[in-house]
């Protein structure tokens, strides 16, 4: 991925894609957009090492008006920083030959991995920018944040709903069930079946008095 980075830096990706606080609309300069965004004043630097058939990745944080760290690998600054520049890439990255006809596909699982809730909410933001780009994207999570971020990406017009599929997977013996509510142009779902992404409103509902304690798990 950081030798696809520094290979194809200076390709220009997608508007649709593009973060407008960046003017540059470089894969490189896109992805240190997103990067900072996902993770707040992160800033990426990569050394190849030809001979070595090797990059390094090195990270420091410059917020505007503050000190800006020393530069760092990525084995000594927060998971969520490395972890998440793979998708940014993979979301960003052009498609190759202006022949093509095939439209880039990118499978993602746990998206949210280490990340802070406005990161992985940024981050489905990125994803559905990519989809309005004409890329698929599939999105395996566990996260009401990811969720949430495609839901406000349908309420702020990037998606339409029929550009969205999601489906709940759960398991009753030997059979799968899958159910797929339907998003509304607001962002909102037809049905919310019982164990999907309802934990925070269970959990809240007990803290303010709303439901008994439960004796088995949550």
């Amino acid at each position: 991925m950081l030798w696809y980075l520094d290979r194809f830096g200076d390709a220009r990706v997608n508007h649709r894609v593009r973060h407008q606080a960046e003017p540059k609309n470089t894969l490189k300069a896109q992805t240190s957009a997103w990067l900072s965004v996902i993770s707040p004043g992160a800033e990426l630097e990569i050394k190849v090492i030809a001979e070595a058939d090797q990059a390094v990745a090195t990270f420091r944080y410059a917020k505007p008006d503050d000190v800006p760290s020393s530069w760092f690998r990525a084995g000594n600054v927060g998971f969520g920083i490395s972890y998440g520049l793979a998708p940014i890439v993979a979301l960003l990255a052009p498609k190759r030959g202006s022949q093509s006809t095939v439209e880039p596909l990118v499978i993602i699982e746990n998206p949210e991995a280490h990340l802070h809730p406005a990161g992985q909410t940024s981050l489905a933001e990125l994803a559905s920018r990519a989809v309005a780009g004409g890329a698929q994207v599939i999105l395996e999570t566990h996260s009401d944040h990811v969720l949430n971020g495609v839901r406000l990406a349908v309420h702020d017009k990037i998606l339409a709903p029929d550009q969205v599929a999601i489906h709940y997977f759960e398991r009753e013996g030997l059979e799968v069930l899958v159910t797929t509510p339907e998003l509304s142009p607001n962002g909102q779902l037809d049905i919310w079946p019982v164990g999907f992404f309802d934990q925070n409103e269970r959990n809240l509902s007990r803290l303010i008095g709303l439901t008994a304690p439960t004796n088995g798990p949550a």
